[in-house]
């Protein structure tokens, strides 16, 4: 695993637009959480690694957006789930 300093990372942080930022704490709480059951594979980390850059890049979509497309994808028909269920 490569050494990355906290300023190269508060660098990555500040380079997000902000409409990105929910998605970049989400995957930082995450990854907080499971360091407390397991070691990260060298896989997952680069899944991370590939979404933060994605998500600097602009390459992101809103989550409704994303929750439509897995609806479709698994059959789901539509139903909302969880939070979605309430607007």
């Amino acid at each position: 695993m490569a050494s990355t300093s906290r300023a190269a990372l508060h660098a990555l942080v500040d380079g997000l637009p902000d409409d990105a930022l929910a998605s970049a704490a989400a995957i930082l709480e995450d990854l907080l959480a499971s360091q407390e059951s397991a070691p990260m594979s060298a896989e997952e980390e680069a899944g991370i690694r590939r979404g933060l850059a994605d998500a600097a890049a602009g390459r992101e979509r809103p989550a409704e957006e994303a929750f439509a497309l897995l609806r479709a994808k698994y059959g789901l028909g539509g139903a909302k789930h969880g939070r979605d269920a309430a607007e």
